[in-house]
């Protein structure tokens, strides 16, 4: 569906006039649709959800559209990491989310999916202590349940903002939570971490097909590797990690490369990056046909990011 300019202006601006949450699905849906075909600047679209979300009352529509903000903030992290227009965003996402958890108290499952948005937006220092501070007890949101899962979700948030002890934290609740999940979550709060080190042990680690570890826990090593705003670490393999895309594919089974296309192709939004994968997909057409695929999309989607960041219309200086 395509929307005419009058309607187009109109659902930018009275998204939460609409009383059909089916309808309202819709222009949701429409307008980020436009922000992927570079239509609709990014900035414009999460403008709209800061102005019409926090007066949403259908909990699927919420829920979809708290997603959309989560991948927006993860184009203008692979785009600019730590810009002011960025930080500027998150900020305002941050208050606003964190106030509909507090108002939302009495609805637990609305409240939930606040403090998801929150989650993923909480950047600054008051919003990370205030976190840590959950996590000890120190601090409560009336309602809010902070389950063990939870409970790893703050730690490997606080671990991808390097929180000052955050190491000490992780080892613990690893000694709390000795389950086989609790096992693959610490493994990925620590392999998130924005450390160097951390990323070359990994890597190593990944692309050895010999390695004794469970396949389960090198995947989940390979989905926490690279978070949007870790460009720079991404961008130090990414040239090395493409010249091995074909050895690992023919040495490694369509299980492993299922994971690993899904996570280690270098997409990182940039023209040389798009340039960088157009010439993996010219020079490697006898991949197989699932890893192939993933290097064909990771170049759509690197290109789709380019094209939306061009679109902006405010600086991200």
């Amino acid at each position: 569906m395509k929307l005419d300019a009058r309607s187009f202006a109109t659902a930018r601006q009275s998204l939460r006039k609409v009383d059909d949450p089916l309808l309202r699905a819709m222009l949701w849906n429409n307008l980020w649709d436009s922000v992927r075909d570079g239509d609709l600047p990014l900035n414009d679209f999460l403008q709209v959800a800061q102005n019409n979300l926090p007066y949403e009352k259908d909990y699927s529509v919420l829920g979809d559209v708290i997603g959309k903000v989560d991948k927006a903030q993860d184009y203008l992290n692979l785009m600019a990491p730590g810009s002011a227009y960025a930080r500027r965003t998150a900020a305002a996402l941050e208050k606003l989310s964190w106030t509909q958890v507090l108002a939302n108290k009495g609805n637990s499952n609305f409240q939930r999916r606040w403090f998801d948005l929150h989650l993923d937006a909480a950047a600054s220092p008051p919003a990370l202590a205030r976190l840590a501070a959950m996590l000890d007890g120190r601090e409560k949101a009336a309602g809010l349940n902070i389950s063990q899962d939870l409970r790893w979700d703050i730690l490997r948030h606080l671990s991808r903002h390097s929180y000052p002890g955050i190491a000490a934290r992780i080892e613990a609740e690893q000694a709390r939570d000795n389950s086989d999940s609790g096992q693959a979550a610490a493994l990925a709060a620590r392999v998130v971490s924005p450390d160097p080190q951390v990323k070359q042990e990994w890597l190593a680690r990944i692309g050895d097909l010999q390695s004794k570890l469970p396949f389960s826990r090198i995947r989940t090593a390979m989905g926490a590797m690279y978070p949007a705003e870790q460009h720079a670490l991404s961008e130090q393999s990414a040239a090395e990690r493409l010249r091995q895309l074909p050895l690992l594919d023919k040495a490694a089974g369509p299980v492993f490369m299922r994971a690993y296309g899904a996570s280690m192709i270098p997409a990182t939004c940039t023209p040389a990056s798009v340039q960088r994968l157009a010439a993996a997909v010219e020079d490697n057409k006898e991949l197989s046909t699932g890893t192939r695929r993933a290097l064909l999309l990771a170049h759509q989607e690197d290109a789709r990011c380019v094209a939306i960041r061009r679109a902006l219309t405010v600086p991200l200086s």
